[in-house]
Formats: structure tokens, C-alpha cells, sequence
């Protein structure tokens, strides 16, 4: 599986990331987020959507917003191809983050 961060930097102490993300449920329907946290990955699941299949890391607020927009205007045949080049079995890639740190 590829590495789906957005920038090789690393997330420095205190400082502010925007992470666009797509999570979704067994039969491949999908819901797209955006959260803002300090040192660290928010990830919000419910019920219907409990897999993080898909994300990318920001700095910058307006990037994360412009990023988000552009996903939510994709067709979905374009979202599920975007997410099968990055996860091909559409695996909870939450617990492969974990595990990193």
C-alpha cells in the first residue's frame, strides 16, 4: 500500500494540520471529511462509515478546504478509482497509522 500523506515534512509541536479524509462502509459507499488538530489525526466514524480508506495531510487551512471541494465534486466511479490506486482492498489503513507511531 502507498503512503497517502500529503508532505514529507513532519508535524511539528503545536503546530496545525488539516486532514482531508474518506471514510466508508462495507459496500464501498464513501463520506468525506475534513478535520483541523494539533499534533496529531482526528478521525470521526460512525455507525454506517467505521473505515478510513483514504486521506491527505495539509498545513495550510485553504488547501485542506480547496482538497475537500474537489473530492466532494468527483463522480463516484473517480472516488472509488482514486481510492482503489491507493488501497486496492479498501483495508483500514487507521490501524497501519497506529502502528507507524
Amino acid at each position: 500500500m502507498k503512503r497517502m500523506y500529503n508532505s514529507n515534512k513532519p508535524i511539528r509541536k503545536y503546530e496545525s494540520c488539516y486532514t482531508v479524509y474518506i471514510i466508508a462502509n462495507r459496500s464501498k459507499k464513501t463520506s468525506i471529511c475534513l478535520s483541523q488538530e494539533m499534533n496529531g489525526f482526528a478521525i470521526k466514524t460512525t455507525k454506517v462509515f467505521s473505515r478510513l480508506v483514504y486521506f491527505e495531510q495539509f498545513y495550510d487551512r485553504n488547501k485542506a478546504m480547496s482538497k475537500k471541494r474537489l473530492l466532494e465534486k468527483l463522480s463516484k466511479d473517480k472516488i472509488t478509482k482514486l481510492i482503489s490506486a491507493m488501497n486496492s482492498e479498501w483495508l483500514d489503513i487507521l490501524y497501519t497509522l497506529i502502528e507507524e507511531t
